[in-house]
């Protein structure tokens, strides 16, 4: 029989597994346990881990990476975040930043750069590769120790550490395996794992956010790859009861409380994982299915994320792709949803968000949107850019990058989680060709306004935006739009702005109203920013922003995007009560109205000649 070289270290691992058990029944009088292959779990951690069996490569999740990446890794040339490389000789400058990131720092300290050549171990057994990603893991431990004035703030905070937890285990373990661990290595390794499953199951630190969850993860993989450790047990099971009990206090009807669409996959993704190390749990796997059903309708019929709150336009899992059409209302959450079909089959798209139940990833959007027509994005939110404090930041987040309304110019106040109201959508329902969506922003009642807002789309033909405001004293009041970047501005007058994409014509129109809006646009405005956007990280395209700016007390405003040749408007809009009445006209002058009657949390849509 031939026996390979990995192999030989199988049986090593499995001889060694005996001869401890053995030992340890001797020494203690217990019996050995009846399965040699799990009895290294109960044994002290040096014994364990001279007897444990090599971790499998799915002990922990491992990207494919190609083998310029790896090349590169054994040339200390990391990917650590950003397009350019890192070199990262040991001993290693664990402050370094060449971004002036916080998002470089985060992934510096989680050790993820080392991926390449844990890959590259866990599918050839390279162990080359394994020595080289242990050196920096110790590189690591002997340079950030926790609450020392010198180590850098992002080593030990919660989602980093609990992100890095596994990745070390598995080096861990594997290192004691081949044989590559001296002893004060492993004393180091065994002495700081024991520290990290200590801080990840502190309550004191525990944030019940997407932070929490990864925090969780984090330590039930540790206790999957060290079982060993006498807390195992109990960090085990904290970590299954807290994971569930988070979700379950920021996910409603599905969708995980967070303001932002990546962050809906974001949440699922930790519990993907969490279910693949606990195995069968049909809890958890109920939550899952919701959480995939509601974040589907976050996506784009072309397959782009919607990008609400903090976004980037991330790839899609193949799950949420193909969704049917529909309508649907998450009002307790905060967010509406068209797609439904045009005549022609194509699927018309409308995402409405209306919501604040903390500060987490909460930008000034209350009743901001995106649609889609056409076979084409048509408005489009900001995105992300980065989370690091400045005027970039607090462009990203503030009324003037979304698609709803400012009153005196004052940015909406996001920042105040004291202010949170849950979800300010109203009701929905449709009628004849028509779906529609009604809102309040609740933010402006500090400001003495009374703001809301109906949304009636009817796919291929036109989107209406009835802005109803009510105040006792005069304000200025500023409605923005945000064009997606392929959007370009074409004739204009004093009625309409016609807009233009690729195999696209449609046209902007604001209806009269008792007091003139002066109509502005930007695009890629430096001072101060406007007409921008952000598909990824420190990534700007420009885009026209319009907006259109009034001064009243009380008013009712209409404001069209319409869809096709038919160039249908609305030309008023009255609201009384629980109706509201718009007035349509269309390219020929042919004169209709569109009525909508609220009945709780039900709209019906009637069209009328």
């Amino acid at each position: 029989m031939v026996i390979t070289e990995r192999g030989r270290r199988v049986v090593h691992c499995v001889a060694a597994g005996l001869l401890a058990i053995v030992l340890l029944a001797l020494t203690s009088g217990a019996q050995a346990p009846a399965a040699p292959d799990n009895g290294w779990m109960a044994l002290p951690p040096g014994a364990a881990l001279a007897a444990a069996p090599c971790p499998s490569d799915t002990s922990i999740a491992l990207p494919t990476v190609s083998p310029s990446r790896v090349a590169a890794a054994r040339e200390r040339r990391f990917s650590v975040f950003g397009p350019k490389p890192t070199v990262l000789d040991e001993p290693i400058d664990w402050h370094t930043d060449p971004l002036g990131a916080e998002r470089y720092r985060q992934n510096l300290h989680k050790l993820r750069f080392l991926e390449p050549l844990v890959s590259s171990y866990a599918a050839s057994g390279n162990t080359d590769d394994l020595d080289a990603a242990l050196a920096v893991a110790l590189d690591w431990v002997e340079h950030n120790p926790r609450k020392d004035a010198e180590t850098a703030d992002e080593a030990w905070s919660d989602k980093v550490t609990g992100d890095r937890t596994p990745l070390v285990a598995y080096l861990l373990r594997a290192g004691a395996c081949e044989g590559l661990l001296e002893p004060r290595v492993e004393r180091a390794l065994v002495g700081s794992m024991a520290e990290h499953g200590g801080m990840l199951a502190a309550e004191r630190t525990y944030t019940p956010d997407n932070h929490g969850l990864f925090v969780d993860l984090g330590l039930a993989r540790l206790t999957a790859l060290l079982p060993f450790y006498e807390q195992a047990p109990r960090w085990r099971a904290l970590a299954r009861e807290r994971f569930e009990r988070t979700l379950r206090r920021r996910v409603l009807q599905g969708v995980w409380l967070e303001h932002s669409s990546a962050y809906q996959f974001l949440a699922i993704r930790p519990l993907d994982a969490m279910l693949n190390v606990l195995g069968t749990d049909a809890e958890l796997d109920s939550l899952r299915e919701e959480m995939r059903a509601a974040a589907a309708w976050f996506v784009r019929p072309d397959g782009e994320l919607t990008q609400f709150g903090d976004s980037n336009l991330e790839p899609v899992p193949d799950w949420a792709l193909g969704q049917e059409a529909g309508a649907r209302a998450f009002f307790g959450a905060g967010f509406a949803f068209v797609r439904q079909p045009r005549a022609d089959g194509e699927l018309g798209y409308l995402a409405v968000t209306d919501g604040f139940h903390n500060t987490t990833h909460k930008h000034a959007d209350e009743l901001s949107f995106e649609l889609f027509d056409d076979g084409v994005p048509i408005v489009n939110d900001t995105g992300l850019y980065h989370k690091d404090p400045g005027e970039i930041r607090d462009y990203v987040v503030s009324n003037r990058a979304h698609s709803g309304l400012a009153v005196d110019g004052f940015d909406l106040p996001v920042a105040d989680g004291s202010l949170a109201y849950g979800s300010g959508l109203i009701a929905a329902g449709e009628g004849d060709g028509w779906y529609a969506v009604a809102g309040r922003n609740r933010l402006l009642d500090a400001q003495g306004v009374a703001h809301s807002r109906l949304f009636l789309y009817r796919p291929g033909t036109a989107l209406v935006i009835v802005d109803d405001l009510r105040s006792d004293l005069a304000h200025t009041y500023t409605r923005y739009l945000q064009l997606h970047p392929e959007v370009e501005l074409g004739d204009r007058d004093e009625i309409a702005v016609q807009v233009n994409a690729p195999d696209f014509a449609g046209a902007i129109y604001d209806a009269p109203g008792d007091n003139p809006a002066e109509r502005s646009q930007a695009r890629d405005q430096e001072a101060p920013l406007q007409g921008l956007t952000s598909p990824d990280f420190r990534e700007f395209l420009p885009r026209w922003t319009l907006a259109f700016v009034d001064t009243a007390a009380s008013e009712t405003r209409a404001l069209t995007i319409a869809l096709d040749e038919s160039a249908l408007r609305a030309t008023a809009a009255d609201v009384d009560g629980a109706v509201t009445t718009v007035e349509l006209a269309d390219a020929a002058g042919t004169a209709s109205t569109l009525q909508v009657t609220r009945e709780r949390r039900r709209l019906t849509v009637s069209a009328g000649a």
